[in-house]
């Protein structure tokens, strides 16, 4: 073949490539957009015309990502039957069970972990689906993730693990859920900080109580020496600081800058903290 025809025959490849490529970011452009809208017949007539199933948007969202977020069975069906990958990232590790579990949707999620969706995928952070569902309040989901195998004690960076996020959300129940399933009640988060010292801020009795039943350390101390007591006595809560007390916790552990729950009570006026507080003391 002459050097002209072949030279010739490469530029006119290269814009029918260009035209392909142009005309399949189209066809993922809408897809995502009809995805967005939840139009699932919309969304069968793209993927059935080529758009790719794992197309991602500029920032990394693929359109079962998308259909998660709003609990679009159909649409999530058609994906997932036209080949989406339930494991496929964003930007900074997201997954579509994170987007189901963030947004409490339970169908969402069982179709996911049945389309073989990762339970363990993490944030750099750590946040897992079960911390996610943890945080939010969501039995049933935190239910379907444990059921699924996910890892109960695994922490973020700096806000702990699943047991730490639903006793900072005052959940009750989701705390009795995550003790059954084996959370450790004395795990600690990068300050030394563990669950009791949440319900105890919070004046959460029932969860205090719960905690201390299932043998939380009632004397374990921050890195800066703050206790539980500490943080009940200081946030005003009498119901707590005394459900604490009979725990046996000890009045006279000083901060590492030198105050103890009592000069705390004393300071904000807490007079009947402060007088449970005195009679402990030695």
């Amino acid at each position: 073949m002459l050097p002209a025809m072949t030279c010739l025959i490469d530029r006119y490849m290269d814009n029918i490539n260009k035209r392909q490529l142009k005309l399949l970011s189209q066809l993922n452009l809408q897809l995502h957009a009809a995805t967005y809208d939840g139009n699932a017949q919309a969304v069968r007539e793209l993927l059935a015309t080529g758009a790719d199933a794992n197309s991602q948007d500029e920032e990394g969202w693929t359109p079962l990502m998308i259909a998660a977020q709003g609990g679009q069975l159909e649409v999530m069906r058609a994906l997932l039957a036209a080949g989406a990958d339930p494991n496929m990232k964003k930007d900074g590790g997201w997954t579509a069970l994170m987007s189901a579990v963030q947004h409490g949707h339970i169908d969402a999620t069982r179709q996911l972990l049945a389309a073989g969706a990762d339970v363990a995928a993490a944030l750099p952070q750590g946040h897992t689906a079960l911390f996610l569902a943890a945080q939010g309040w969501h039995l049933e989901l935190m239910h379907l993730l444990l059921d699924a195998g996910a890892e109960v004690n695994i922490a973020t960076s700096v806000l702990g693990t699943p047991l730490m996020a639903a006793t900072r959300n005052r959940h009750t129940d989701a705390v009795h859920q995550l003790l059954d399933a084996g959370a450790e009640v004395n795990a600690t988060a990068r300050d030394g900080t563990t669950a009791l010292f949440l319900a105890a801020r919070n004046g959460h009795p029932d969860t205090v109580r719960l905690l201390l039943d299932a043998g939380a350390e009632v004397n374990a101390t921050t890195s800066d020496g703050v206790t539980a007591l500490f943080l009940a006595a200081k946030n005003g809560h009498p119901d707590t600081v005394r459900l604490l007390l009979d725990a046996g916790a000890d009045a006279s552990i000083t901060t590492d800058w030198g105050s103890t729950a009592l000069a705390y009570a004393e300071a904000a006026g807490y007079k009947e903290t402060a007088r449970m507080l005195r009679a402990a003391l030695p």
